[in-house]
Formats: structure tokens, sequence, C-alpha cells
């Protein structure tokens, strides 16, 4: 009897799955494309983040703090010395330290065996500057150290100390006032003898007498403050302190470099052939070398105060012209960074409508993501295409396999038939 093939030798999977990965090719490009610009997205986060530090560097530029530090030096820091907190122009003045603020401070009259003597309990009545508070000891909560605590620990305490000092034949209680000068006088119940009194500074400021009553004055000439050190005699003065002013210039000038190195990357990148980075630096460049009042009436270049690009396109700050201008004119730098309508102010302003809703960067970012939702529409309609050829080459090849199938049992059936009549044909 003649054997029955199920099939041909045809391997109808592989053949499927080799005509499939022919047909999902332009699946796979819009996968690519989808890839891509998903990566275009990416850059624009990074573009952005780099607008917004040299957005950042411009509105430190435009406080009037930024290009307004100075620094002042006291001839003789055993007196004093000075700090700048606010100023805008050059100050000199001749200092004398007459008198130093002292604090007020009462030790008591007696001498106390220990640290842990009892002294008491009841209601114990203090007053610094005519502002008094009381504490309350218990019975068995009443000693010398007790006291102490319940002195600086108290809410309504308005400015006073207590210590125990340990002195050669016992303990001494001493009451000290927190500040300084005649407004901070200490009255306390009970016998006291003073060990430090009370009393103001006295000072001369360009032959005007004053009468602080601390050591540290923030008030007496506005902007500068004194730290009074001894008597005797000084010349206070204070200058720009270029130092400082030209690392917030190079710091702009660093956020400028560190966009254009970014623009740079992603133009040979992830966006190349995009050609935003044209718009960016047009808006920018525009600022640059637009004009700005410096002075009343008068309109400046920023390259006047030291900042310059160079062959590469880089900005710099030359540090020497940068010290030239702010000896020459303070001021009109000051107002050309900082005025309203300033050149910070303009750059601030370019840079936001770069990033701002409907702005340059998110209008590119909204078409990106309209290109990437079309992409996704493509490779769904073509998967349903794809599952729907699949089932169709699956069930041709099938089909032609199991006819091969057949003709190859046929053709077997033909040679078993004729090889025997052959055999019959000898016989």
């Amino acid at each position: 009897m003649a054997e029955v093939s199920a099939g041909s030798s045809i391997d109808v999977q592989s053949i499927v799955s080799g005509l499939m990965d022919i047909e999902r090719r332009p699946i796979d490009k819009l996968e690519v494309k989808t890839s891509q610009t998903r990566s275009k997205i990416s850059a624009l986060g990074d573009l952005k983040s780099a607008i917004y530090k040299l957005e950042s560097a411009a509105r430190d530029l435009a406080k009037p703090q930024t290009l307004a530090q100075f620094t002042a030096t006291s001839s003789d820091e055993s007196v004093l010395d000075a700090e700048v907190s606010t100023l805008d122009t050059i100050e000199n003045h001749t200092i004398r330290v007459d008198q130093l603020a002292t604090t007020h401070r009462l030790a008591s009259q007696t001498t106390y065996a220990a640290a842990d003597t009892v002294v008491g309990a009841g209601t114990y009545h203090y007053e610094v500057g005519g502002e008094g508070f009381d504490v309350t000891l218990e019975a068995g909560k009443d000693t010398l150290t007790d006291l102490k605590n319940a002195i600086n620990r108290s809410a309504a305490n308005t400015g006073l100390s207590a210590s125990i000092i340990k002195i050669d034949d016992g303990y001494k209680f001493v009451l000290s006032a927190q500040k300084s000068g005649t407004s901070n006088i200490i009255t306390a119940d009970g016998s006291w003898d003073e060990i430090s009194a009370a009393q103001d500074a006295t000072l001369f400021i360009d032959g005007i007498e004053t009468h602080p009553s601390s050591n540290t004055l923030k008030d007496v000439i506005p902007g500068i403050t004194l730290n009074l050190k001894s008597t005797g005699e000084t010349e206070l003065t204070t200058s720009a302190d270029i130092d400082t002013m030209a690392e917030s210039m190079e710091a702009f000038a660093t956020a400028y470099n560190d966009l254009r190195d970014t623009i740079e990357k992603l133009d040979a990148g992830k966006l190349k052939g995009e050609g935003i980075s044209l718009s960016i630096e047009s808006a920018i460049r525009n600022r640059f070398f637009g004009e700005y009042e410096s002075s009343e009436g008068e309109l400046s270049s920023v390259f006047e105060f030291g900042l310059s690009f160079d062959k590469e396109g880089r900005l710099n700050l030359d540090k020497s012209r940068f010290q030239n201008a702010v000896d020459s004119n303070f001021f009109g730098l000051h107002n050309f960074f900082t005025g309203d309508d300033g050149f910070s102010a303009g750059l601030q302003e370019s840079l936001r409508e770069l990033t701002k809703t409907g702005g340059l960067i998110e209008g590119r970012k909204d078409s990106y993501y309209n290109r990437i939702d079309s992409y996704e529409r493509q490779t769904e309609r073509l998967e349903i295409r794809m599952e729907a050829l699949q089932k169709r080459y699956l069930q041709t090849y099938s089909e032609l396999d199991a006819l091969l199938g057949s003709v190859s049992n046929t053709s077997n059936n033909l040679a078993q038939q004729l090889g025997a009549l052959t055999n019959n044909n000898r016989n």
C-alpha cells in the first residue's frame, strides 16, 4: 500500500516571516522617524535649559546690587574695620573713636559656697533697659543653678544673661546685659556690685559727634557697617569691588557661551537641518548689537564695557576695559545693565519670547508632537494591514504546501504502480 504524505517539505513559517519582514519596512521607517522626533523634543529641552541659564545670568546683571559692589578699607583696622552692604558711590570718611560701648554687668555681693547652694523659693524680679520680667522658684528647686536656668530660659526675658563664676573662696552670681550701651542698664532684687558700667560709644565721623549704644554700627553711615575695636583715628575709604563685579560679568559670558555650545552640538546632531538655531541666535545677537541708554541722553553699546566676541563667536570679558568703564563711567555702566529699558531687561525679554507658551521652542515642540501622532496613526493602520496580510500569506502558503504534498503523493503512487507493472512484464 502506498504511503500518504501530509504535506510538502516547504517551511511555511519561515517564508511568511521573511515576507512580513519585507512588508514591515514602512513600519520600521515610521518607528525610526518617531524615535528621531522624540530625540528632537529632548533636544529642545536641553536648548530651553541653556536659554533659562542665560536669562538667569541676565537677570542677575539687571539687579542694582550686582554691578554696584563696593569694598571698604580702614587705614587702621585695629581701630575699626568695615563692610559694605549697599552702596552706589565711592565715599571717604575720617573717623575718630574716643570710647567704645560697654555692656552692663552686676555680680552678687554674696559669695556662695557651691553652685547648688539654696537661694530660697519665691519670685525674683529683673529689668533691662526698663523692661522687666519675673521668675519663680519652687521649694526643692531653688538652688543658685536653678535660678540661673530660670532666668536664661524665661520666655519673658528681655535681654539678660545669668551665669555662675567660681572664684577663690566660692561662687559669684553674675548678670550681664545682652546688649551694650546705656539703654540696657540692669536692675535686680538683692545686693549687687557693678563690675562693668554700661556706656555708649563716642566717635566723630568727619568731625560730627555721635553716641551709638553698640560697637557694631549699621546705620551711622548708610550702606556701611562699622565694627569698632579700640579708640583711635582711621581713614575709611570705599571703592568699587572690580573682582566681584567682573565675576558676575564673566558668569554672564559663560552662560552665553554654554548656550552657543549647546546650539552647535544640537545643530550637528539631534536638530540637524531644523533651522531653529538661526532664529535663536538672531534674536540674541540683535540685543548685543543694539544701543541702550547708559546715562542721560547717551546711548552706548555693550562692547564699550569690556564684553566682546572673539573670531569663533565666543563672548569674553576684557577685565582691563571693564575696570576703565567702572572708573570713568560707573553710573553709565550701572544704568546700561540695570535700567528698565537697558540691555539686561531687553535680553531677558527676547529670551522669554523664545521659551514662552506659543513661542518658538514651544511651537516647535508642538509640531514635533503632531508629527509623532501622525506617525503613530500611520503605524496603527499598517499594523492592522500587516495582521490581515500575515493571515493571508499563512493561508496561501499552507494551501500550497498541502497541494505540493498531494502532488508528491500522486507522484509516489504512480512511481510505485509503474514499478509493479514493470516487474510483471519481466515475469
